[in-house]
């Protein structure tokens, strides 16, 4: 009975083992331990924000890269220069462009005012760029980027040329609002006024699958200029004795007889489209357009108004049609706008390359300062108003990226262009309207 005991006391030593407990903590111990986490954690978080500062850097390179490759493509600051270079060109012409108002009499002073047309996003902003030398009008990939009448001119020799940068323009069933018909009113209009109208189609999406907005806008283009510029105006003039035949009546209703101005199709953007099949393309899509009952168009000439190509033979051929007029504008002049208004315009491209969808279309940017300091460098302050807080914080973006890239892309534009050092500021603020006049707010701007 005993070695059964013993056996039983050792197997219930076996089976449960004697258990081991740690000494408390102490209070010195937690502390150092809670220490160590935070410093790991604050080590972590700085580890973070490096990285977010990387990638907005990166994000500021690859906006500055894109800007320079903007301005390098569009060709434009040899006129305005914006470096040594360009500013040397602007001198050795000066005897030909800066003093050509001087040199040149009126009496041999030539003019002629040409209307850009054309359906939305067919690259006639692009296109008014290159033809004048200049950044004029805001060039973007959205619909509807220009919003009103824009012109630039450009002078060489004894020659005058004034482009009239038109919003696009499509039939009456695609007004989206009041405000989009007078937009494509006003175009009309103004292209009745003109001595040669061009009319930019995008032969690239022409080729591929014809836009049947083309063709009506075409046909209607004859009948606009007739309507505009065939009306009849009486003129109220009585005769003391207040008797007048029918032969004074006749004489008295004075018809605007000038003949309409030719038109012009440029095919655009040729150099999107395949080099195998542009041969064959080209002369279909001339063929198909140009070629009409009603002599529409008189020339066409296939340009890429990216890359300035084809735009000299076009030009060339708008200084033949000038006709013997002094100037409007002078020949130092690229455009009709004045600093501060070209400074928004150059915003709002920024606005439309970052922001995307519907929200670009109701950023209403305003300019609040412009100061001049001694070092020959500007400060200028915008402010891009939004309709609510939450477009407010797209417009932002996460970490103000959106905004910065807007910043970054601008500031170099506008050092390109005004020739100098600029200090760009960009807020960002709702737009504080009733209800009852958001919508006409909204339209107003689209």
């Amino acid at each position: 009975t005993r070695t059964n005991d013993k056996d039983n006391n050792n197997n219930n030593n076996k089976d449960f083992p004697r258990v081991q407990f740690t000494p408390r903590p102490s209070k010195s111990s937690l502390t150092e331990e809670r220490e160590r986490e935070l410093l790991l954690e604050g080590e972590r978080k700085k580890k973070d924000r490096r990285t977010r500062e990387e990638i907005i850097r990166d994000d500021v390179q690859r906006t500055t890269k894109r800007a320079h490759a903007a301005v390098r493509a569009a060709n434009w600051n040899r006129v305005l220069g914006g470096g040594g270079e360009a500013k040397e060109e602007e001198k050795e012409r000066g005897g030909e462009i800066g003093g050509a108002e001087e040199s040149v009499p009126i009496e041999r002073q030539k003019s002629i005012r040409v209307g850009i047309l054309g359906v939305p996003n067919a690259g006639k902003s692009e296109l008014v760029n290159a033809l004048v030398g200049a950044k004029v009008s805001a060039v973007s990939r959205k619909t509807n980027t220009t919003r009103m009448e824009t012109i630039g001119t450009t002078t060489r020799d004894d020659t005058q040329v004034v482009f009239l940068d038109l919003p696009g323009i499509v039939g009456p069933e695609h007004y989206r609002n009041r405000a989009h018909e007078s937009k494509v009113t006003s175009g009309w209009a103004a292209a009745s006024t003109c001595d040669a109208i061009l009319f930019v189609v995008d032969a690239n999406r022409q080729a591929k699958k014809a836009d049947w907005r083309v063709r009506e806008t075409i046909d209607a283009m004859t009948e606009q200029m007739r309507k505009l510029r065939y009306e009849e105006f009486l003129f109220p003039e009585e005769d003391e004795d207040e008797e007048k035949d029918e032969e004074n009546e006749k004489d008295d209703v004075v018809t605007n007889k000038a003949a309409p101005p030719p038109g012009i199709l440029v095919l655009n953007k040729v150099d999107l489209m395949d080099r195998s099949k542009r041969s064959e393309q080209l002369p279909e899509l001339i063929q198909s357009l140009a070629t009409d009952p009603k002599k529409t168009f008189s020339k066409a000439f296939p340009v890429s108004a990216l890359h300035s190509v084809g735009t000299e033979t076009l030009f060339n051929h708008l200084i033949s049609l000038a006709k013997p007029r002094p100037w409007d504008y002078s020949p130092s002049e690229s455009t009709a706008m004045n600093d501060r208004s070209r400074a928004i315009e150059v915003v709002r491209e920024s606005v439309y390359d970052q922001v995307h969808k519907e929200i670009c279309y109701g950023i209403e940017i305003v300019h609040k300062s412009w100061e001049d300091f001694r070092d020959g460098s500007v400060r200028i302050e915008h402010d891009l108003f939004v309709k609510s807080g939450g477009n407010r914080k797209i417009v932002v973006g996460k970490d103000g990226r959106t905004i910065g890239q807007i910043g970054v892309k601008a500031r170099h534009v506008l050092e390109a262009l005004l020739g100098r050092r600029v200090h760009l500021l960009l807020n960002v603020r709702v737009k504080r309207t009733n209800a009852r006049y958001s919508q006409q707010f909204l339209s107003a701007l689209y």
